[in-house]
């Protein structure tokens, strides 16, 4: 890193201090959704539920996952490794 003055180090140390506690609310917010959908499929299955509600609970947990990823994408491009916030959004043609 480049000599920066007061005012810039700050800043970057205040971007870097954002960028960590998004990281570990996100984490820590996947991590409670996981444990949430494990308990639930624990349930489905002591219930004795049929092969096929058991693969429907799979199928909506893996898109609400990408709606999921979509929307923390659009939030925090950088984070994720876009360049830009439309990036996620962008349409190839």
């Amino acid at each position: 890193m480049a000599k920066l003055l007061h005012a810039q180090r700050r800043e970057y140390k205040a971007t870097q201090r954002r960028l960590q506690t998004s990281r570990a609310r996100l984490q820590r917010e996947q991590a409670r959704a996981q444990r949430h959908l494990q308990a639930l499929e624990r349930a489905l299955n002591e219930l004795g539920r049929p092969e096929t509600l058991v693969i429907e609970v799979e199928w909506r947990r893996k898109a609400v996952g990408k709606l999921l990823g979509n929307i923390f994408g659009v939030m925090c491009p950088t984070v994720f490794g876009c360049r830009t916030a439309d990036e996620p959004t962008r349409v190839r043609r």
